[in-house]
């Protein structure tokens, strides 16, 4: 108990926690700002196209430049970088796998209104391990956590536009809509503050490690599975590079300006 107290004590402790449940929110209400504009004025079917683009190319950079090789450093100490580059790669795996499993794990209804109301629950459902994420970057290395932050709430802009405008065109309710997409955002500082309240004890940072790597395979399989598929199937692929490389070129000026 007392190398685990150390452990969050040498990465400030409950401030550091405070830190990344704020940050966990920040990006979380970002889902909300996105459903807001899904509700206001939804954007056309390019527009849609690139933004999904963008936001794969956000979640793309922050796992594959910033979460695997900190994750891959860490191991290295400990293991040599041979094996910390094979226990990356499998955890990596790992997510990829579990994203993938609880994809194929639900059957999509088929009214329109109850698509919508499964989406959000699916989105929901994706924002529970990103909120932990959020909160463990943070407690490892604040500037890390500020990076997963801006990565995460970018790409939940399209995420809440996803969320509010279906259920809007189908129920004709922007107040429902725009719940619905602020319930989803706020999904994510619900599981960082259950995470800090339950794990906190047995956090430790080979835990932390890892868990950084799996969700960083949950992100990749979404940028590469979901995100971009759906901005191809709006018909404008190039629309869908352009954003994936913006995303990319946007994430890698971030992540150097918050160092």
């Amino acid at each position: 108990m007392l190398i685990q107290k150390e452990f969050w004590w040498q990465y400030g402790g409950i401030f550091m926690a405070i830190q990344g449940i704020l940050s966990t929110t920040l990006a979380g209400l970002f889902t909300f700002l996105g459903g807001v504009l899904g509700v206001m004025r939804p954007p056309s079917r390019r527009t849609m196209a690139a933004v999904l683009g963008f936001a794969a190319g956000v979640m793309l950079t922050i796992s594959l430049a910033d979460l695997l090789p900190h994750c891959t450093g860490m191991y290295a100490q400990w293991m040599g970088l041979p094996m910390a580059a094979a226990a990356t790669a499998s955890l990596l795996l790992l997510g990829m796998v579990a994203a993938a499993l609880l994809e194929q794990g639900v059957e999509k209804p088929d009214d329109p209104a109850a698509i919508s109301w499964f989406l959000m629950l699916a989105i929901l459902l994706h924002n529970l391990p990103e909120g932990v994420l959020t909160l463990f970057a943070s407690v490892q290395e604040p500037t890390l956590g500020w990076h997963t932050t801006l990565a995460i709430g970018m790409h939940n802009i399209p995420e809440g536009i996803s969320v509010a405008m279906p259920l809007y065109y189908a129920t004709r309710k922007r107040t429902k809509a725009l719940g619905a997409a602020l319930i989803t955002g706020l999904a994510e500082p619900a599981a960082a503050l259950l995470a800090y309240g339950v794990l906190h004890f047995w956090m430790n940072p080979a835990m932390v490690a890892g868990l950084l790597a799996w969700s960083a395979g949950v992100m990749c399989w979404v940028s590469v599975a979901e995100l971009i598929p759906a901005g191809l199937a709006l018909g404008y692929p190039r629309r869908v590079g352009v954003g994936a490389c913006l995303g990319m070129a946007a994430m890698l000026l971030g992540m150097g300006l918050l160092s």
